[in-house]
């Protein structure tokens, strides 16, 4: 048999208690300020659950928002570094052929030079036709372009 009281048992109990006539005045004024302690006890805890309630929801809000933020930062900063690293490329893969080039210039070979123009990308061949209409061989201070990037004064 289990010990301690049935439910009904507990509730008489609890019934004795709270109602008991046979107390002093004075004991009963303390009684009902006990109660009314008992009561702000359970408002202020109340009030401390609901505040910390907020508290974690504000914060799962604003950790998912900043998460998402910065998931959006990363991917565009690792589109920003393709795009760097593809600009790279290009401009060495731009010097590379002009260097060809100007090596055949160098040697006076015209079938080489040839060979290297036509290896130029397509938006390079407008820079180099542009900067090779300024005659930069005789011209000594020619029109600044993107060659000049890719070519020492001199």
């Amino acid at each position: 048999m289990p010990e301690g009281l049935s439910p009904i048992e507990a509730g008489k109990q609890l019934h004795e208690h709270t109602t008991e006539p046979h107390q002093p005045a004075a004991f009963t004024g303390a009684t009902r300020h006990s109660r009314a302690v008992q009561i702000g006890e359970a408002l202020l805890l109340s009030l401390v659950t609901i505040a910390a309630a907020w508290s974690g929801y504000a914060a799962a809000k604003w950790g998912t928002e900043s998460r998402i933020e910065i998931a959006q930062a990363a991917t565009l900063r690792n589109l920003a570094t393709r795009a760097d690293l593809s600009a790279l490329s290009t401009r060495n893969f731009d010097s590379s052929t002009f260097n060809a080039w100007f090596t055949a210039y160098t040697l006076n070979s015209p079938q080489k030079q040839g060979i290297a123009e036509r290896r130029f990308r397509p938006e390079f061949k407008v820079a180099f036709d542009a900067w090779m209409a300024t005659d930069p061989v005789r011209n000594p201070r020619p029109a600044r372009t993107y060659l000049h990037a890719a070519v020492p004064a001199g």
